[in-house]
This record gives C-alpha cells, sequence and structure tokens, in this order.
C-alpha cells in the first residue's frame, strides 16, 4: 500500500470498505455493469476496496499515475474492447499489479490466462467468473 492513501481516497469513491483506509487498496474499475459490480462484490467482498470508476478510452499512464490502483477490474468481453485490450493498455502504461476480469463461466480460461501473459507477463491475472453473468454484456 502506498503511503498517500488519503490523497488517493480525495480522488475516488469509497465502496466495499470495511476495514482501515490505510489497508485499503485502490482499484479502477473499467465500464463495469451494475451486474458485473454485483459479481465483485460477491466474489472479492472480503477486500477492502477504494473504487474509482474509469472509462477504457481513459486508460493511460497518466491515469495510472494518478489513482495509482493495485487492482483494474475490467469486463472480460465489452462493446468496444475485451479484457487482452486493457492488459496490452496496462502493460503498455507500466502498470504492474492486479487485473480482474469479470464475465461468465469459461469452458477454458486457460486460454485467456495465457494470452494475458504473453502481452503482460508482469500483471497478476485473475477472472471472476459467475454462472448468471450471460447478462453482464448487456448491462442487466
Amino acid at each position: 500500500m502506498h503511503d498517500d492513501y488519503e490523497g488517493r481516497l480525495a480522488m475516488g469513491t469509497p465502496a466495499n470498505l470495511n476495514g482501515d483506509l490505510k489497508t485499503a487498496r485502490v482499484a479502477l474499475y473499467l465500464q463495469l455493469s451494475d451486474c458485473q459490480h454485483a459479481v465483485v462484490a460477491r466474489n472479492a467482498a472480503t477486500e477492502d476496496l477504494l473504487i474509482q470508476s474509469v472509462d477504457f478510452a481513459a486508460l493511460n499512464e497518466t491515469l495510472l499515475d494518478k489513482f495509482r490502483p493495485e487492482v483494474v477490474v475490467a469486463p472480460l468481453f465489452s462493446e468496444g474492447f475485451d479484457i487482452v485490450d486493457v492488459a496490452e493498455a496496462l502493460s503498455f502504461a507500466g502498470f504492474f499489479g492486479e487485473l480482474w476480469a469479470v464475465g461468465p463461466d469459461l469452458p477454458n480460461p486457460g486460454l485467456i490466462e495465457r494470452e494475458i501473459r504473453e502481452f503482460a507477463g508482469h500483471i497478476q491475472f485473475r477472472i471472476i467468473s459467475d454462472p448468471r453473468a450471460a447478462q453482464m454484456a448487456s448491462g442487466h
């Protein structure tokens, strides 16, 4: 955790915060639907996250320097971009944190994990899936 957590809190919106601000991690959410927010909350409920929602188009080194996220959460598939695009952008911007992909259950998630490692092997990658996630892409 960075020492300037109070400055980052002033820029972000507290969410899922159950504990001490000093132990909370900053998370950037990239264009998540309400359903995707709920899936992340169910699967990362023990995490204390300070959440800042941003558009994928705004993802660059300047934005990462501003918020200093430890976690970036994005849809596995979305209109206009997918998780591989996000991994490429994060890698190009020098991100070294965690990338969480939110999506439906997949028959072979290892294929996507291997593809992410090709672009950004230094980023820790996690797929958060939910059987009800078929509605996620539509925003329901």
